[in-house]
């Protein structure tokens, strides 16, 4: 027979201190409710202030205010890193917070990081917190399910949620489950084989936006809906940002220069403007002139200049601020999704790149037999018909064995969807005639910095 005392935890608690036991012990554990708590109003999550450089792009804010305005609307950014995808979300969700002040329409605004698993279920609970969701804080709660259901709820308002950098395919469509850590412990319950992007309802008093680099993740989220496609800036915006981003009024004839030879990017434009009025004292009176002589001296000097990440407020702490280093986590994206398409990448970067001939990427294990008799003699297809394993994959660490035994249609469209993966990503684009490529200068040069630095150079110069 056990021996106890009784003792008291408060005034509701009760507890059993046991000294000798030679039975069974049972505990019954009671939490305490929730306490109510007082619903907020909406309000803008934005977790970056207002961008007072901001330069309005002719009508791309008003496509996206008219495709979003529409009942249940998905809508995407898509371009190239460094085109200004997220600026432009950020704009709009401020001008959306501005519209329905005046309009006394309060809206919810939110923001989500779509990088990586992680992130988005982070976003997810931070959204239960804001508008305090009850319920979140039990320790079975499915945060997911409960941030679903109120978002499919009309009785909460009308919301506008941005998923930004939503680039790669498996953070939202994968089934497999994140981190269980206790930080996502309260995430991690839910329902289990249910991708992320199912959380996301289609609700008549609500819009998503979202930003990506890649458009099959475009096509994906928004059903084949709308698509925005971001370009980079032309000549009058680019010299407007220049001018914003250095605190002067740049000469006409550097100014042009140099946005020119950034290619009219605003992250490079940005970069440079940031660099150029550090280095204004020392400079004052030419300083643009300065930055692109330097720009212009060697390909080092470049890659130096655009490798350069001066911080920047207005972009999220896990974004570079260098245009390169944004490019390169592009190609590991494309590496880790398709190897064959990095590999083709690779291969065109050493090419002329304004224009580059599909019959000198295209390898020979992709032409139909009429392309084979056209580019090469008989000797020289009897020659290659016995080396077209190692010229097929460009030094691909893909299995060349089984890309020998292919057929020629299946190789042929394995070049085909290389292409259409590097086209998605906007790191290349074709003619008219759908047989030459062309691909940025600065990509091109920020490919080749990314295969020195993988110790693959030579690799493809030999394959040339």
């Amino acid at each position: 027979m056990a021996e106890h005392t009784q003792i008291a935890f408060g005034d509701r608690n009760r507890g059993v201190q046991v000294g000798l036991n030679s039975g069974s012990i049972t505990n019954e554990f009671h939490v305490p409710p929730e306490r109510p708590e007082t619903p907020p109003k909406p309000c803008l999550t934005i977790p970056f202030r207002r961008d007072a450089d901001f330069v309005n792009r002719d009508t791309l804010l008003d496509q996206i205010q008219d495709a979003c305005s529409r009942p249940a609307s998905r809508v995407a950014l898509v371009g190239l890193g460094g085109v200004g995808k997220s600026q432009l979300a950020i704009e709009y969700a401020y001008r959306t917070n501005d519209v329905a002040t005046q309009k006394s329409r309060p809206t919810w605004v939110f923001w989500i990081h779509a990088e990586t698993r992680a992130r988005v279920e982070e976003g997810f609970r931070a959204l239960a917190d804001t508008v305090k969701l009850p319920g979140r804080k039990q320790p079975d709660a499915d945060v997911l399910q409960l941030v679903e259901q109120w978002l499919r709820g009309i009785e909460n308002g009308p919301w506008l949620l941005i998923l930004d950098n939503a680039d790669n395919v498996s953070v939202l469509f994968d089934t497999e489950r994140g981190s269980t850590s206790a930080a996502n412990a309260t995430v991690a319950n839910d329902s289990r084989g249910r991708a992320l992007w199912t959380y996301l309802p289609q609700s008549s008093h609500g819009s998503i936006l979202i930003t990506t680099r890649n458009e099959k993740v475009a096509e994906k989220l928004t059903g084949g809906g709308k698509s925005i496609r971001v370009q980079p800036m032309d000549k009058e915006h680019a010299l407007t940002l220049l001018k914003k981003k250095t605190g002067n009024k740049p000469d006409m004839e550097n100014g042009v220069a140099l946005v020119e030879a950034l290619e009219y990017i605003p992250l490079a434009i940005s970069q440079a403007g940031a660099y150029i009025r550090q280095q204004a004292p020392r400079t004052p009176r030419t300083p643009i002139r300065k930055y692109l002589e330097d720009f212009q001296k060697n390909e080092q000097r470049k890659f130096s200049l655009l490798n350069r990440d001066e911080g920047d407020l207005r972009r999220d702490r896990d974004a570079s601020n260098s245009v390169i280093v944004t490019w390169q986590i592009s190609f590991e994206s494309i590496r880790s999704e398709r190897p064959s398409a990095a590999d083709l990448l690779s291969l065109m970067s050493f090419f002329d790149r304004p224009g580059i001939p599909e019959s000198l990427v295209r390898p020979l294990g992709y032409l139909s037999s009429k392309d084979r008799d056209t580019h090469y003699s008989e000797s020289e297809r009897n020659e290659e018909d016995s080396d077209i394993d190692e010229r097929s994959d460009f030094g691909s660490e893909s299995n060349s064995s089984s890309a020998s035994s292919a057929s020629e249609d299946s190789v042929g469209q394995s070049f085909e969807d290389d292409l259409q993966m590097l086209r998605s990503y906007s790191l290349i684009s074709m003619d008219e005639t759908g047989e030459v490529f062309e691909m940025h200068s600065l990509v091109q040069l920020a490919t080749r910095r990314w295969l020195s630095t993988e110790e693959r150079v030579e690799l493809f110069r030999n394959s040339l």
